[in-house]
């Protein structure tokens, strides 16, 4: 018992010292609190922690992606995709949804809800970026999703205005889904893109005739409402446009010419009276209607390539070289400027060739080459894909030969055709 009590006070003498130490601010001292510089030298760690593991796991994936191995690629590029990368700004972690859709698609047998949802997430990452929007439009046309596929179509016509091909997989799920006159109208937008494509043409019909449209029956009909409202510049545009639909570029530039009068600014009209004098002449009406959208729109690249086909059409050729190095400024991966920067090299060597009654030089071949060099480019970007490799296909069989090129080692581009050339 004795014990017991002498426990008792050594517990409470304790007691009353440790209350002494806490009154008297004996607690163990505070955390040091870090600087700037100490908490900057932990983030840049994590950071590059962050960054040797997305390296690592890219070069792995992507190596078996580029052979192929769909199915080991695809392993590497859902680490990615899960994995926290919070901070990290790499457009790799934005594109992996695009590699890691193309794995589950490429797969045996393919994923295809896999494939979509990594699709929808390369939109959400990059809203702006073509090709996961395209693919998903693929996958809906593909299962019978018509109204998804329209969706999709109608996005990428709205960020790429300007590639055909959009506007016709646009116009083709239009129809099947009922709606010919909006289908139509995609692809009459797609014929005033590619005037010369007779494949487009040839669908156009086909589905006037579906939808039991007769294009003289439009343009009679349009021919009235312009006779009833001559200032009406939509009437006149969609006249013009059915005049084009059918290669009537003279009647459809003078009713755009009436449309520009009552409109200067009016982009659509201007396009398309530009589009008719590259047809028919004369190219400085080209030039002057695409100079305007130039003033309304100084960075429309699609335009500065119109600029450029238009002065290419005149024979100033290092005119419509300075409009391309624009459009390329604004944006190096676009697939067009360097198609239209192939045909100023191809049409210049054309037009050299035919004053020498079509025998080519050395330089005339060099000049091809430069043109096939540029579709080679031009087939990165996958909406012009198509359209380059036919341009590669006209230049190839004239592109300089190994017997031509130990014929003349050490010759280059030289000419009075080519002065221009730097």
């Amino acid at each position: 018992m004795h014990k017991i009590k002498q426990l008792g006070i050594v517990a409470g003498v304790l007691l009353v010292l440790t209350a002494i130490f806490l009154l008297n601010g004996c607690t163990p001292p505070a955390p040091k609190e870090l600087t700037p510089e100490q908490r900057q030298a932990i983030q840049d760690s994590l950071m590059k922690q962050k960054t040797d593991s997305l390296n690592l796991l890219w070069s792995l994936g992507y190596e078996h992606y580029k052979q192929k191995n769909y199915g080991n690629a695809k392993k590497y590029f859902r680490q990615i995709a899960f994995m926290d990368f919070m901070g990290l700004n790499d457009r790799r972690l934005q594109k992996v949804y695009q590699y890691l859709g193309t794995c589950y698609i490429q797969m045996e047998p393919a994923d295809w809800d896999s494939a979509e949802w990594s699709y929808i997430r390369g939109t959400e990452q990059l809203p702006d970026y073509p090709y996961n929007f395209e693919m998903l439009g693929y996958i809906y046309k593909t299962r019978g999703e018509i109204q998804k596929a329209i969706d999709m179509y109608s996005i990428l016509t709205g960020l790429v205005p300007d590639t055909s091909l959009y506007w016709v997989e646009l116009g083709d799920m239009q129809i099947a889904d009922g709606n010919c006159e909006d289908g139509i109208a995609s692809f009459r937008e797609a014929v005033a893109l590619e005037p010369k494509n007779p494949d487009i043409h040839e669908k156009l019909s086909e589905h006037m005739k579906d939808c039991g449209i007769d294009t003289d029956q439009i343009i009679e009909s349009l021919k009235i409402l312009v006779n009833q409202d001559p200032g009406n510049v939509r009437h006149r545009v969609d006249l013009a446009k059915n005049y084009m639909d059918i290669g009537e570029y003279r009647e459809a530039a003078s009713n755009l010419e009436v449309a520009i009068s009552n409109e200067p600014e009016n982009i659509q009209a201007l396009d398309l009276s530009g589009r008719c004098y590259l047809e028919t002449g004369p190219y400085s009406k080209a030039v002057d209607a695409f100079t305007k959208i130039q003033t309304l729109k100084p960075d429309d690249k699609n335009n500065l390539c119109n600029l450029a086909m238009a002065y290419t059409a005149q024979g100033q050729y290092a005119s419509a070289m300075s409009h391309v190095r624009k459009a390329l400024a604004l944006d190096p991966d676009y697939g067009l400027t360097y198609i239209t920067r192939g045909l100023i090299y191809e049409t210049a060597a054309d037009k050299c060739a035919e004053a020498k009654n079509n025998k080519l030089s050395f330089s005339d071949k060099l000049v091809y080459e430069l043109a096939y060099n540029e579709y080679v480019k031009a087939t990165r970007d996958l909406s012009k894909k198509q359209e380059a490799n036919q341009r590669i296909g006209y230049v190839k069989p004239l592109l300089p030969t190994k017997a031509d090129l130990f014929m003349h080692r050490n010759e280059t581009i030289s000419g009075p055709c080519y002065e221009w050339i730097q």
